[in-house]
């Protein structure tokens, strides 16, 4: 579904195979049955291309709200360099992008940095950078260390070796967008073993 003139429209219908038990969408094969395969959405002024398998937030209000509470956060990001890990089709690194001096995105879906990467061409910004991969194995391609850095995990957080990289790049703010509160509690407390101290926690219901 996508926006035209205020009104709702199906631009595509696609049948998707998944024969797995996981809670999770397992691409094992699709095909588009008519339209296509990515729709249309704009957030905060930006334009953005969602293919089928990236990963892409639905709930447009809710999640203007969440990006205005991240960017509340990190109000002066000029001149700065800010990492998006987990940065799916590029949203916040977009957001970001009219004022930092570069953003970098990790993301291991190839649909999401396909969509980023377009993203990007489609509100002509060319300060955002993308790695298709797992993050803590591109973390050292990207050339500049960051001031910033905003994590958006899946829903089993982040890993260790994330977590003690970022105390060695030791970024001025650390934002951490959960999904899962029970893998954040965990993060949190290695964080503030590791230095990092929480100073503010905002709840959004994307539901």
């Amino acid at each position: 579904l996508e926006t035209d003139t205020g009104e709702m429209k199906i631009v595509g219908i696609m049948r998707t195979l998944n024969d797995s038990l996981a809670d999770a969408v397992i691409d094992e094969g699709h095909k588009v049955l008519w339209g296509r395969d990515y729709y249309n959405e704009e957030i905060l002024g930006l334009k953005f291309k969602v293919k089928a398998f990236a990963f892409f937030q639905t709930n447009i209000d809710a999640v203007e709200r969440l990006y205005s509470d991240v960017l509340d956060v990190v109000p002066d990001v000029s001149g700065k360099t800010v990492y998006d890990l987990y940065c799916g089709t590029g949203t916040i690194s977009q957001l970001m992008a009219s004022k930092a001096k570069d953003v970098y995105g990790i993301d291991i879906v190839e649909d999401s940095i396909e969509a980023a990467r377009s993203n990007t061409e489609l509100n002509g910004i060319s300060n955002c950078h993308y790695i298709c991969g797992d993050v803590k194995e591109k973390l050292d391609e990207i050339p500049e260390k960051p001031d910033v850095i905003v994590v958006d995990p899946p829903r089993k957080g982040c890993s260790q070796y994330v977590l003690e990289a970022i105390q060695t790049m030791a970024p001025q703010k650390l934002v951490y967008i959960s999904c899962n509160v029970a893998s954040l509690a965990r993060d949190a407390k290695e964080l503030e073993n590791l230095g990092y101290h929480a100073v503010r926690a905002v709840p959004v219901d994307l539901f």
